[in-house]
């Protein structure tokens, strides 16, 4: 157990309104010599800043935002996926040329449209909202594993 002995110890406490106080605080030692504190520290009046609750909202063009694909576009605006487009058609032009793409490749290699990057990306929200991030590919587009969002929205080689 616990040792009888208290001991006292005079403590100083600042506070910028009041001058120096002191006061005696007792303690106990346990069997392995940890100090224990007989009272309760007094509270402060004030809070710290990482204490403050901070409850989220919306901000700056967000505020206008009505509906899901309105704050979508808040985050990925016109300009962001058409720099996004313009260069996966780039890589997609390039992977054509030095592999000498024949007729079947093409079509799964074809540039991609704002329509198919937003698809594109849709699915990768549907994923990451259902879990499915364990899938391979092989299995997502399966009739037995995979959603048939996976098949309606594009090809398997086209994903």
């Amino acid at each position: 157990g616990e040792s009888d002995e208290v001991e006292d110890e005079i403590e100083d406490e600042e506070d910028e309104a009041a001058p120096v106080q002191r006061r005696r605080r007792k303690f106990v030692y346990g069997k392995d010599k940890y100090k224990w504190c007989l009272e309760t520290p007094e509270t402060r009046g004030r809070r710290s800043d990482s204490l403050r609750l901070h409850l989220p909202a919306a901000e700056g063009n967000s505020l206008n935002a009505s509906n899901p694909y309105e704050s979508w576009n808040v985050l990925f605006t016109d300009e962001m996926l058409e720099l996004i487009l313009k260069w996966t058609n780039a890589e997609i032009e390039r992977h054509n040329i030095d592999n000498n793409a024949n007729n079947a490749e093409a079509a799964t290699f074809a540039p991609l449209s704002i329509n198919e990057l937003k698809a594109f990306i849709g699915l990768l929200y549907y994923q990451g909202v259902n879990k499915n991030n364990h899938l391979n590919l092989t299995e997502m587009w399966s009739n037995e594993f995979g959603s048939n969002l996976y098949r309606t929205v594009m090809s398997e080689k086209r994903f």
